[in-house]
């Protein structure tokens, strides 16, 4: 038997099916209210709004029958049609919930002018709940209405008379991507003297707003809790993803610099969605009030910088830029992979000297230097540092020299490469021994190898050069056994195993590779790179 609920279900089914919903509806509001707020607790939502808009003719200034409707058009996201059962409501008995959601349904739909009435309203009538309209706020800024949210602070300040530091500072910030820099300070420096001994405390040290979000690529502005002048725009390198600290963020946000960080979503993506129109638009206003502007980069970022920042006016640090989508400049084996959106040049600009660090012994980086960067900046500053590698950043990091490059560019001076420190880089000597290997100086090359994994043993670069300077000294069981110790240090490293069944292939011991393959896939699991190495072996 049909419990009373189901029933009540299959009956209002079969009365809209026998077309006897009109009758009903029209003599009966109360039992289809009823029997709808039934249906809506069962979570069918589709077949009560059903029901309520069939009988909504004969119901059109029923206060109960409008705010149940509302209630279900919110639920089923038709913005546009609450809105006119929420006005119902509110014509015959307003109420702040109906206001919030009437404000929440012009937001949207993209009436912000509505909204900005109905938030008008809502601060007037009801400022007892400024913490829900507050709420609406930051929805404005979470879809960057900016102006819509700072009407919204600025009614509210103008009611109460009184504001968070949360919410002070969200309004200097939303200032100054207007571009209303006075009031921008003016709000800042109030928050900063207010609120003294919260700024001094807080462990952050900064507030962040996100200036672009398409989705891809996302734009983040740091606010540091303090009054600056200077900008350091940042650009994620090609492992970066978004839900992580920004490029270099932990070293920058220590200086008296704000922020603006251009993000990527995923590891391995070349940011071919942004475009420089939409990079322009999302920073060029906010980072006009600084009297410094600095870009900096690595690798993929290092490349964005010149692509994008040269466009805003700021100074820039390129180390090694590189786009290896490029279809003139990237890396073959690449190019056919990705589709290249950017434009085929960089922006020319003969007043700009970016500074460009890069190493003229990688082919690459230097066809590009040469090619493409001093033609589209001819005062750039080109720091060439031998054997540093593609890898510059890491390379001058363990150097030691990193920060310093970073602190002199922000300080206006050119940097100066102390030579000395290289010998406290594993990546020069790793560059050197491969230098010594294309010249067939096998043991120049072993020795220099060993003495950059004696600095970093776990460079896989370093590991798979000295397998290679082993093997051209056709020492093929010392090759095992050094492969085999890596393992026995480190068997959770995958790319050490493949290591091992590729040397085996390598000397023609299959049975060998076989198994180390079975066991590797047993350890790992069925890995696209462990499948690519069984066809090789079928």
């Amino acid at each position: 038997m049909l419990s009373g609920i189901n029933y009540m279900v299959k009956r209002v089914a079969e009365v809209i099916s026998n077309f006897k919903l009109n009758f009903i509806g029209r003599l009966f509001p109360n039992y289809i209210i009823r029997n709808c707020n039934k249906i809506l607790e069962r979570n069918d939502t589709n077949l009560a709004y059903e029901i309520l808009i069939k009988t909504y003719k004969y119901h059109k200034n029923n206060y109960k029958f409008n705010r149940l409707l509302s209630k279900v058009a919110l639920l089923q996201n038709d913005w546009n049609n609450a809105i006119q059962y929420l006005k119902c409501t509110i014509k015959i008995n307003p109420s702040s919930d109906a206001y919030f959601n009437l404000a929440v349904c012009y937001q949207k739909t993209d009436n912000f002018n509505a909204y900005k009435k109905c938030i008008e309203h809502l601060i007037k009538t009801y400022p007892e709940d400024k913490d829900r309209i507050l709420d609406l706020a930051q929805e404005m800024v979470d879809v960057r209405q900016w102006e819509s949210a700072i009407s919204v602070y600025k009614q509210l300040y103008e009611e109460l008379k009184e504001m968070s530091m949360e919410h002070l500072i969200n309004m200097s910030m939303l200032y100054q991507i207007i571009g209303d820099y006075n009031q921008a300070d003016k709000t800042f420096n109030y928050t900063m003297a207010k609120f003294q001994s919260e700024i001094n405390a807080d462990k952050l040290g900064y507030r962040k707003m996100i200036l672009f979000d398409n989705g891809e690529s996302r734009i983040e502005f740091y606010k540091k809790l303090k009054y600056v002048n200077q900008v350091v725009v940042t650009f994620d390198s090609i492992n970066m993803v978004w839900e992580n600290d920004p490029f270099s963020y932990k070293f920058i946000s220590k200086k008296d610099v704000d922020i603006i960080a251009i993000r990527k979503r995923y590891k391995k993506t070349y940011q071919q969605d942004l475009s420089q129109e939409s990079f322009v638009q999302a920073t060029e206003t906010v980072s006009d009030k600084y009297a410094d502007k600095v870009a900096y980069g690595f690798s993929l970022g290092a490349y964005n910088a010149l692509y994008y920042a040269s466009l805003i006016n700021c100074r820039i640090l390129s180390l090694s830029p590189r786009l290896s989508i490029h279809p003139k400049y990237g890396r073959k084996n690449v190019i056919p992979k990705y589709d290249f959106k950017d434009n085929i040049s960089l922006p020319y600009d003969e007043k700009a000297t970016p500074l460009i660090v890069y190493d003229s012994k990688n082919a690459v980086d230097n066809t590009y230097i040469q090619n493409e960067v001093i033609k589209q900046y001819p005062n750039a500053i080109l720091i060439d540092i031998k054997y540093g590698s593609h890898g510059m950043a890491p390379h001058l990091l363990r150097m030691g020299q990193l920060k310093e490059f970073v602190e002199s560019t922000l300080d206006n001076k050119i940097p100066r490469y102390n030579r000395k420190l290289r010998v406290n880089s594993n990546i020069y000597y790793r560059r050197l021994s491969a230098e010594c290997l294309k010249h067939k100086k096998y043991n120049w090359a072993l020795n220099l190898v060993n003495k950059s994994l004696e600095l970093l043993s776990t460079d896989i670069y370093a590991i798979n050069l000295k397998v290679d300077i082993l093997f051209k000294r056709n020492e093929y069981d010392e090759t095992l056994k050094f492969i085999k110790k890596i393992i026995y240090e480190d068997p959770k490293k995958l790319r050490y195993r493949i290591l091992l069944i590729r040397t085996y292939i390598k000397l023609n011991r299959i049975e060998e590779s076989c198994k180390e393959l079975t066991k590797s896939i047993n350890d790992f699991g069925n890995k696209k790179s462990l499948q690519n190495l069984k066809k090789k072996l079928i």
